[in-house]
């Protein structure tokens, strides 16, 4: 039906160059394309309609809007792959990243993962790698180790979260530098505990249900999106804070 509206438009010029790049979105919404890029697209599409009616209006020429958003979701693909490199990008940069990565649910969590921080000119950009911070562990939905520090002999532990020094993260300029890291490693092991700190359950953040890590004692949730079968991308939302913070986590592979 799509292909007969697109010949009957094209021999009226002046409507073709308004309407023809409307039906191209509308059959590219009803098309076979995957999922994901139907979702990713769907959220744009009052832009793109309103774009190309006026590129029709110009007698701009029109894409062929079937093959685009494969070529925009690579686009995509090849920038998070950049960011995770260079771990630092802009807030609305790997908020965007994040509205475009898949959900995940409780059991692909369940294991260790290593972290690093992704750096978007938080407050608390660098100070988990400065404090020796080694990543998190999902034993079950109800158990939960969300900080996993190293020591000073490079064993892992598990840290007890202190609601005060959470606030003082943000508020204080705290020391970040390798060169303060002997004296975090120093006093973590004060905060040494083997309970569980959080529990994880599938929430709506940001118009998708993923996996969610709810710490026990602070108004923190930690939001999960896939990057990889072994990669996820996290945010931490903050009640005490406007700003997202995001951080990686990599799958811990154990070998035999």
């Amino acid at each position: 039906m799509m292909t007969s509206i697109r010949c009957f438009l094209h021999h009226r010029k002046f409507t073709a160059r308004v309407l023809l790049p409307v039906v191209n979105v509308l059959a590219f919404s009803g098309s076979s394309e995957s999922e994901t890029q139907r979702e990713m697209f769907s959220r744009h599409n009052s832009a793109v309609i309103i774009a190309l009616c006026l590129s029709g209006l110009l007698g701009l020429p029109c894409l062929a809007l079937t093959e685009k958003p494969t070529r925009i979701l690579m686009l995509t693909l090849n920038r998070i792959d950049e960011i995770l490199q260079q771990e630092s990008t802009t807030t609305e940069s790997a908020l965007t990243l994040f509205d475009q990565l898949e959900t995940v649910d409780i059991d692909f969590m369940l294991g260790r993962w290593q972290g690093s921080g992704l750096h978007t000119r938080h407050p608390m950009d660098g100070l988990l790698e400065a404090t020796n911070w080694y990543g998190k562990e999902f034993v079950s939905s109800e158990c939960v180790h969300p900080l996993l520090f190293l020591d000073s002999s490079n064993e892992v532990f598990k840290l007890s979260p202190n609601p005060q020094m959470m606030k003082l993260a943000l508020r204080l300029p705290m020391p970040k530098s390798q060169a303060v890291k002997p004296i975090y490693t120093l006093f973590n092991p004060l905060l040494k505990t083997d309970k569980s700190q959080a529990r994880l359950r599938m929430m709506q953040h940001r118009d998708k249900i993923s996996a969610t890590m709810i710490y026990d004692h602070l108004p923190i949730h930690d939001v999960f999106r896939k990057v990889d079968e072994d990669t996820l991308l996290g945010l931490m939302d903050y009640k005490e804070s406007p700003q997202p913070f995001f951080f990686i986590l990599k799958r811990e592979i154990l070998r035999t």
